[in-house]
């Protein structure tokens, strides 16, 4: 019994000492460091959105259609400039890019024009109203605190009073921010898809779209 017991510990001897000889020649395993594949917020703290969308910063010199300078143009025909420049806000501004007026069935096509200058007094007015609808009177960005689970819809008001007011968000699996997706706004309500989203301004948030939306027609 006593030899059993000692080729016993002497198999398990030569096992530990196999493990640790053919073990030492294993490479170091490098230091892990984490790398969020989410990208850090676009922050422009020290601007309003309407100081950045007049900026040389937010120009792509290469594609006219994701920049903003015809939204520009209509929130000073429309007169809407303190809205966006005031500082002491906390908002959510909807950034129509050019695309979202000039594409087929966007903006121009609703209104009946091809360009700001053509609009009239009741287009101007209408054109107001459209803006308004894009600015939510909340701080909504892409994060858990205003659309804490992916995948439900969450309701907001925007600067147009009432029921024709509310607009929704949500994000989906893929953290893809999505506006007026719900099922519970009207039939012909519009909604789109987030471009970009959390562009971080001194007076909110902003969330760029090629698509203009609305909760009924203009």
């Amino acid at each position: 019994m006593q030899n059993t017991f000692a080729i016993l510990r002497g198999v398990a001897a030569m096992f530990v000492l196999l493990c640790f000889v053919t073990g030492c020649d294993l490479p170091v395993q490098p230091k892990f460091e984490f790398e969020s594949e989410i990208g850090e917020l676009v922050t422009f703290e020290d601007q309003t959105v309407l100081e950045w969308m007049r900026s040389p910063e937010s120009v792509n010199p290469s594609n006219s259609r994701v920049n903003f300078d015809i939204m520009v143009s209509a929130i000073e025909a429309t007169g809407l400039e303190d809205e966006y420049n005031d500082p002491n806000d906390r908002r959510t501004f909807l950034m129509l890019n050019n695309e979202a007026f000039t594409a087929n069935g966007e903006i121009f096509a609703v209104l009946g024009v091809d360009a700001i200058d053509s609009l009239d007094t009741d287009g101007i007015d209408r054109l107001r109203t459209i803006l308004r609808y894009h600015i939510i009177d909340a701080y909504v960005d892409q994060g858990p605190d205003a659309l804490p689970v992916l995948l439900v819809h969450y309701f907001f008001q925007t600067l147009i009073p009432g029921e024709e007011g509310i607009i929704s968000a949500n994000r989906d699996e893929r953290f893809r921010m999505n506006i007026n997706r719900a099922d519970g706004l009207p039939g012909n309500a519009r909604g789109t898809q987030v471009r970009q989203h959390n562009y971080v301004f001194s007076n909110g948030v902003g969330h760029h779209i090629r698509d203009y939306v609305r909760n009924r027609p203009y």
